[in-house]
């Protein structure tokens, strides 16, 4: 799905990614490390409108992602490939899902953790991966993307 043939409802889930590679890429992070961050912000079901009037499915979401991925980070990507990171995307959905839900549990600390270990990988800085973990904690609770997601996958 070209940017330029984006269905309008999709607009607001596009100008969140840019404002996210705006500022990430200026602290230093890569876009794949700034594509894993944005996608994992809108996981929360809690950042969705469930009273909007505009319905948005999760295979389109993904779908969205996936064109983002294929353009920006990784335009060598086949078609053959597709498949299997949608899958990828959709088990990455539901695990950033169940970390947030933990994260109600009193786990907040453990939770910002795990988000920034699943984003940036183990190896990556600690400072980092808890800045990361708390930012996608952060959104998650303060909401606001103006559409309804429809589970339909």
């Amino acid at each position: 799905m070209p940017m330029e043939k984006l269905p309008e409802k999709l607009c607001s889930l596009h100008d969140l990614y840019k404002e996210s590679i705006k500022y990430y890429v200026e602290r230093g992070f890569s876009t794949e490390e700034v594509f894993w961050t944005q996608f994992s912000q809108i996981c929360p079901s809690i950042v969705w409108d469930e009273n909007a009037p505009t319905e948005v499915k999760l295979s389109e979401v993904l779908r969205f992602y996936l064109s983002i991925y294929c353009e920006q980070v990784n335009p060598q990507m086949t078609v053959e490939e597709e498949p299997a990171f949608l899958e990828l995307l959709r088990e990455r959905y539901n695990k950033v899902n169940w970390i947030i839900f933990e994260s109600h549990q009193d786990n907040y600390g453990l939770a910002t953790l795990e988000l920034g270990r699943l984003i940036l990988g183990e190896g990556a800085n600690l400072m980092r991966q808890i800045k990361i973990g708390m930012d996608v904690l952060s959104i998650a609770c303060a909401g606001g993307i103006p559409l309804k997601l429809v589970r339909d996958i």
